[in-house]
């Protein structure tokens, strides 16, 4: 792979990262009342399983279009993608998380570029009047590309994916199913294909033989379990804490829908479920198993109580599912490992992303420029970059403003500047009493110098840490460095 594609996959997989794990306890708490309170569920409840319905089909995907939004242009990107987000919602009756992911940001950015060439052609006392309209515009006419393209799309993939998974069990290759199976599902598009395609030609093949290997392909619980073990141990902050019971829920809830995130915050991660898909289906197959009707939710409880009854068969099909696990385990490991490196940058000689020296509390300053060229300075006193990089910090704020939101700025260098930079680092200032960035007050700085792209890694990390109220909160009151490192928790 080209370090230019790796750098390409790696951008992709920090922003969805950003746009997934704020929201991940929404995820959780749906794939609960999923496995609760569905007809087949622990505990069914009717009115009680309508609310992971909903939960699926509007509440994830306005999560991840407000967020997707928020990150590219603050609260107004977070309204303009969450609006937009209803027309790919109600363009389709499939949940559109990936549609969300897609129009939620890009409905942020063409607002953020709009303002951009209109706010020096307003005359003054009529911005609030403009900024009104131009939102509405945009907001309308993106809704109305949502319904009337992105849906339509995911249909069509649908149907296509569908297609080439009947051709492959007509043509005896049944085991590499997985490679539409497994990226079908991460689409969110599992219940469709299960229902519309492999469901009917399972169900055939049950009433000749008495049982159909069909009904484990998308049920198969060991490619995301193995993902999701994988995570517990090697990855990090908020996915390694939540992981262990998104496993639990998985494996015996049966709800796959929950280790979808994880995968998205790691796209590489697709290899390690199609893989161990590809294993699973080969040994099933290679050992005759099969269930003797459909089995929903698809968690080992389920798959155990519709083998058929006799040894052989719960040996196939616990067979199956472990070395669909262990496969996906056991390839998700070096990829996990070799994110975290290259997000820390731990190679030789390179000093950690943030030290407590450059931890500084109890900071004033009298204006934005001095705030950031007291971040630049200290990047240059760690030896992160070079003395020219503090004017293209300064530059870039005027360009496009850094403060984020939520009392927090990440000022940083231009694209131009990448030359400047000698190794990935972050700066870490608390201003008690605030310093103004255009109107906002900042409490919080974070000055960053990325090498070969990592600032998207350290950014997104950011991000993620400063979603949760509490943290910044947190941070504003900190007495200590320690309280910013346990924080942050960023080597």
């Amino acid at each position: 792979m080209s370090q230019q594609l790796k750098m390409k996959i790696q951008k992709l997989g920090n922003f969805l990262s950003s746009m997934v794990i704020p929201n991940i306890s929404a995820f959780i708490i749906w794939g609960l009342f999923a496995a609760l309170f569905v007809p087949t569920g622990l505990f069914p409840n009717e009115s009680l399983a309508n609310i992971a319905d909903k939960m699926i089909i509007y509440l994830l995907p306005l999560l991840i279009g407000y967020t997707g939004g928020k990150l590219v242009y603050d609260q107004r990107g977070a309204v303009v993608g969450s609006i937009a987000t209803v027309g790919v919602i109600v363009s389709s009756d499939i949940p559109m998380i990936l549609g969300a992911m897609v129009i939620g940001p890009i409905a942020a950015y063409s607002l953020k570029k709009t303002d951009r060439i209109i706010e020096r052609k307003i005359n003054l006392g009529f911005e609030t009047l403009v900024q009104s309209f131009t939102v509405t515009i945009i907001i309308g006419l993106l809704t109305i590309v949502g319904f009337l393209a992105v849906g339509p799309i995911v249909s069509s993939l649908t149907k296509a994916l569908t297609s080439g998974i009947y051709w492959m069990s007509e043509n005896g290759l049944l085991p590499f199913t997985s490679i539409l199976i497994e990226p079908a599902k991460l689409l969110f598009l599992n219940n469709a294909l299960n229902h519309g395609m492999i469901l009917p030609i399972g169900i055939e093949q049950a009433v000749e033989t008495g049982k159909s290997v069909l009904f484990l392909l998308e049920a198969n619980p060991g490619p995301g379990v193995g993902v999701l073990l994988a995570y517990s141990i090697f990855g990090e902050e908020t996915a390694k804490r939540t992981a262990p019971g998104a496993a639990l829920i998985q494996f015996f809830g049966g709800i796959h829908e929950i280790y979808f995130p994880y995968i998205l915050m790691r796209p590489l991660l697709i290899l390690a479920v199609i893989i161990g898909g590809i294993c699973g289906v080969a040994t099933f197959t290679f050992m005759d198993g099969g269930l003797f009707s459909p089995v929903s939710p698809g968690s080992f409880l389920s798959i155990m109580a519709l083998s058929p009854h006799h040894t052989s068969a719960y040996i196939a099909n616990i067979g199956g599912i472990a070395v669909a696990g262990i496969v996906s385990f056991f390839i998700s490991v070096p990829i996990l490992k070799t994110s975290r490196k290259e997000l820390h940058m731990l190679v030789e000689n390179c000093p950690p992303i943030l030290l407590k020296e450059n931890i500084f509390l109890y900071q004033n300053f009298t204006n934005k420029e001095e705030a950031i060229r007291f971040a630049g300075n200290a990047l240059v006193k760690a030896g992160y970059v070079n003395v020219s990089y503090i004017e293209t910090m300064i530059e870039r704020d005027e360009m496009i403003s850094t403060y984020m939101g939520r009392g927090v700025a990440i000022p940083h260098g231009t694209e131009e500047a990448k030359k400047d930079v000698i190794h990935s680092g972050i700066i870490f200032i608390q201003v008690p009493k605030g310093v103004d960035f255009n109107g906002k007050k900042a409490y919080l700085i974070f000055g960053i110098a990325g090498k070969d792209g990592a600032h998207l890694e350290i950014l997104s990390k950011i991000a993620v840490v400063c979603s949760d109220s509490n943290n910044i909160e947190k941070m504003v009151q900190a007495k200590t460095v320690n309280e910013i490192i346990n924080i942050l928790e960023i080597e």
